[in-house]
This record gives structure tokens, sequence and C-alpha cells, in this order.
């Protein structure tokens, strides 16, 4: 049995605590929206917290299109951003959000941001066996007709493994895989490991502050994973859709790491939308433990 309930948690203030008794997450409702905490019921949390606010952004922009002073803050946890990334993406999301409560969970709406229009919110349910469904949502609400994605990222814990499946499929002639590389990658990176069937990427903290790495793909399989000494995390999303356009030079999932945390990112087909228009995104969460079936088979092959 599910049950949803109010509480404080850590510096985070007030969130919704949703629960099947094992597995648990807790909202955010003073800010974010945020995906603050996921763990098994007193375990170890799976999600970053950004309890030092070490990750922000201010300036003139902010300054001069919000209030003086304003910042957009990382926070941690999971949220839901617009892409392609520019500045009216870090719009800031530091007041309080409007909660409907459901069965077995809650739809989470922050206020339309003033540079896009844009309306977010995020319905999490949870079923009776621990799977977590976010339905993410984008409302336009006002301003100019506008292309994007919808980007749901998962901010993780450190010292994780990400893992992410490729693409297997004889397809002859055509080609199965992309990989997309950043700027700042460095293609030798040793956190990185490429093989014919999936690639790895190892958070380490021990790494430069400014040695940052991400690698994007578009996947068939719609699947991405975070592996602990503790558990696994496992994001589903739909696999990619022919014939339309995706972000990032074809992407639907992007794995991010720096010093302090993994960033496990899926994205939407690109929308056109005016005034009016919504579109949504889900994804499947669950999560797992170090004595299952799942946990043995992708640690297994990544070798924890």
């Amino acid at each position: 049995m599910v049950t949803v309930s109010k509480e404080t948690y850590s510096i985070f203030g007030n969130v919704v605590n949703i629960t099947n008794g094992k597995t648990e997450l807790k909202v955010t409702t003073d800010i974010g929206p945020r995906v603050i905490y996921l763990g098994f019921k007193g375990g170890s949390n799976f999600m970053y917290e950004d309890i030092n606010d070490a990750i922000n952004l201010g300036g003139e922009y902010f300054d001069k299109n919000f209030k003086s002073g304003e910042s957009w803050h990382i926070y941690g946890g999971h949220r839901l951003w617009k892409s392609e990334e520019e500045f009216a993406t870090y719009a800031p999301d530091n007041y309080p959000v409007d909660v409907e409560y459901i069965d077995n969970g809650a739809v989470f709406t922050s206020a339309a941001e003033k540079m896009t229009g844009l309306k977010k919110s995020v319905k999490i349910t949870m079923s009776d066996d621990g799977e977590i469904t976010l339905e993410h949502r984008f409302d336009k609400v006002g301003g100019e007709k506008m292309e994007c994605s919808l980007w749901a990222l998962t901010v993780t814990a450190p010292n994780g493994i990400a893992y992410v499946p490729l693409s297997a499929e004889d397809t002859g002639w055509l080609s199965n895989r992309n990989l997309v590389l950043w700027s700042y990658d460095n293609v030798r990176d040793e956190r990185f490991d490429l093989r014919n069937d999936a690639f790895v990427i190892k958070q380490d903290a021990s790494v430069d502050s400014d040695n940052n790495l991400k690698i994007g793909t578009l996947s068939p399989i719609g699947k991405a994973y975070e592996v602990y000494s503790f558990g696994m995390f496992e994001k589903s999303f739909a696999p990619f859709a022919s014939g339309v356009k995706y972000p990032d030079n074809m992407c639907n999932l992007e794995i991010y790491t720096s010093f302090r945390m993994t960033e496990i990112e899926s994205l939407s087909p690109m929308y056109t939308l005016s005034a009016g228009d919504s579109a949504t995104h889900t994804e499947k969460w669950r999560i797992y433990s170090p004595d299952s079936k799942e946990y043995a088979e992708i640690s297994g092959k990544i070798k924890v």
C-alpha cells in the first residue's frame, strides 16, 4: 500500500513523502520542485543534495530579467528543464510549489517562467511494488512560439557508476549507434569506458573541479542505470521515435559527471509550442537492492 504524507527534510524544508513501505521518495514543495530523496526507507539517498549551495548561477542576466541578486540553484535531486540549453533554461525556481494530491502520489507545479512562458509540472505516482512514474509536462501559457524539448535531469549521489546500454542490432550497412560529445570533453577521459554494447561513466571526486564530462546518445532501448555499493537506480523512458528531431545533435539520453555528482538525463523530441499548447515526457524509475538479480546482472557487466 502506498502512502503520501507531508514532512520536513534536511535543509530543504517541506516535502511530500511517497512510499510503499520499502521504496521512498521525497519531493520539495518550498522550492523547485525537486525529487530530493530516493532510497530504501531509512537508507542511503540515490540523489545528490547540494546542502552547501555549491552549484548555482547568477549575475547580470538574472539581475536584469528577474530581481537584483536572484540566482538559480541546483538544490540537487531530480528536476525538469527546457532543452536546448541557454540562459532561459536556468529559470530560478526558489519559490513554493503548488501541490495536488492524487491516488498514490501528487502533482507538483511551479509558476510560469517569465522568460519562456512555460509552466512546468511533474506528476509523480508509485505503484504498490515500488515502480515510480514521473509524467513531466510543459504548458505554454504565454510568450512567443518556441521550439523546445522536455529535459528530465536526475542528479545522483557521488561514487556511482552509470551504465548505458547501446544497440546491438545488426543493421547491415546502416548505423546503429551514435555518441555526441561536448566541447569540454576529453575523449581519453579515464572515467569513460566505451564498449560494443554499452558505455560506462564512473563518478570520481578526485578529478579537478573544471574537469567535466558529458556523453549523449540516441537510445533505442530507453534505459540507463546508476550503480552503488548500496543499490542500483534504473531510469526508463521512451526509446527514440524515428523521423522526429531531438536536441543536442539527436540525443534522448545524456550522462554528465563532475567531481561532485553525476546527472542521468532523458530528453523528449523537440516540440514547437505556442500559447495554449502542452507537451509531456514520461519516465519510470525503480531501485534495486544489492542482493537482487537485476543488481547482479548490471553490476556484473560493469564490474563494480
